[in-house]
């Protein structure tokens, strides 16, 4: 859901007003735990542990085991630079094969499994990690079921958050089992959005989330900050509030210019070119959305150039431009059945089936939001399911089988009504009034 242009590298002097002044006015915004005291502090703390890693980190052409390759892939990974951690993960299985080292091997298999997302299939790594969670190597060995159960929880959040949520929640439990600060964090970050996701109870999502930054913040932590606070942005552009996703996704970005080796931070990029289209800014978003799939191409990154796709199209249609937003969703459509994205399916087939309608091109509409139903069926996303729906029982209205639309229309009221009464979200309850009086 996010994206574009950066440029780092500044002078130590300078990196430290900003980490200062984006991390203060973050932390206030998001926790409200923060005090200006105790960030100067932890400001200098971070500041020094960076420069420490740097000092530190071995050079990979020095690496000859596995083990040392592992530590190093774990190092990138850590910091959302999957390219790089995918090629040492990649060194790392063919050394341990060539040593016999089942542990090892496996480790490193999980590891790339994660950095080839959309290379490989959804469903063949999926499967893969169940095979090596369910082998007895990996039965009492904790650091390898964690990077297996991490890698499950991401590549299942999007299509399946209840397997996700099962997955994390192991991973917080070994965590705690070893002492492990920063995964705890992470667990405990993850399991929060797909709390959101989901329509679950927004006072624990929000408490998690909070303790998971706070944690992060006090141990120096930056790219779990980026990644998460990014994810607090989109959150927002999700909700219409343009302002305050700007506001947590540019701290993001500044913050992630001072991370060494830090991955491309797509979900903050991705969040600023969304809030951009909010603001009516189109030419701004339009920018920035390119510059991010120009760069998502090139470190071939499927999943979020799809997702960047899906955007593009919106802001063009946004901008009455319907023939270029058809081609980015197609185009978003059909790599997304490649890497097997069954959500991201359903939502650009969903958007353009919306545009066609729009254009008078029912036949093409018919066409994506079958489509797209179809994949619905296979993820577990029950709140989008009325708008699909509606959109199915609209395009039966124009077609003049009225007792169909009716069938479509009165499927959607009813799923509706069932969330809105078992919703424990104020805020998922609005979203649902809102869509029951669209579908009205």
């Amino acid at each position: 859901m996010h994206l574009v242009p950066f440029c780092r590298r500044i002078s130590l002097g300078i990196r430290s007003a900003v980490m200062n002044r984006e991390i203060s006015s973050y932390l206030n915004r998001s926790t409200g735990l923060a005090t200006r005291g105790s960030l100067v502090f932890l400001t200098m703390v971070l500041l020094a542990s960076l420069t420490l890693i740097k000092v530190l980190r071995p050079a990979v052409s020095q690496l000859k085991e596995p083990r040392q390759l592992l530590a190093q892939a774990d190092h990138f990974a850590w910091l959302s630079n999957w390219q790089r951690a995918g090629e040492l993960y990649a060194r790392a299985e063919q050394l341990a094969i060539q040593k016999g080292d089942k542990r090892d091997e496996l480790y490193a298999t999980c590891g790339l499994g994660r950095a080839n997302i959309g290379v490989d299939s959804i469903a063949q790594t999926s499967a893969q990690l169940t095979r090596i969670l369910n082998d007895p190597v990996a039965a009492s060995d904790s650091w390898l079921r964690i990077r297996c159960l991490a890698t499950q929880g991401d590549i299942l959040r999007d299509d399946h958050p209840d397997a996700a949520a099962q997955a994390w929640r192991e991973v917080l439990t070994l965590a705690e089992g070893l002492g492990d600060k920063p995964w705890q964090a992470r667990a405990q970050a993850e399991l929060a959005i797909i709390d959101f996701i989901m329509g679950g109870n927004d006072e624990k999502a929000r408490g998690l989330l909070t303790s998971a930054l706070t944690s992060a913040t006090a141990r120096g932590d930056l790219p779990t900050v980026v990644l998460y606070g990014s994810a607090v942005g989109n959150g927002f552009a999700e909700m219409g509030r343009a302002g305050e996703a700007l506001e947590y996704c540019n701290a993001a970005l500044h913050i992630a210019a001072v991370v060494k080796d830090i991955g491309f931070p797509f979900l903050a990029y991705g969040c600023t070119g969304r809030a951009l289209a909010l603001l009516g800014r189109v030419d701004d978003a339009r920018a920035v959305l390119v510059q991010t799939l120009d760069k998502t191409r090139q470190l071939n990154m499927p999943l979020e150039q799809s997702q960047v796709l899906v955007a593009l199209g919106k802001v063009e249609a946004a901008a009455g431009h319907p023939h270029i937003a058809t081609q980015y969703f197609e185009e978003a459509g059909r790599l997304s059945r490649t890497s097997g994205f069954i959500h991201s399916i359903a939502w650009s087939m969903y958007e353009a089936a919306r545009v066609y309608r729009d254009e008078g091109q029912y036949t093409d509409a018919e066409r994506c939001e079958i489509e797209a139903m179809s994949a619905m069926r296979h993820v577990a996303d029950k709140y989008h399911l009325p708008l699909h729906l509606a959109m199915l029982a609209d395009l039966k209205a124009k077609e003049g089988d009225f007792a169909k639309a009716q069938e479509f229309y009165d499927q959607a009221a009813d799923v509706t009504e069932s969330l809105l009464a078992n919703s424990p979200s104020e805020q998922v309850k609005s979203s649902l009034i809102a869509t029951m009086s669209d579908t009205y």
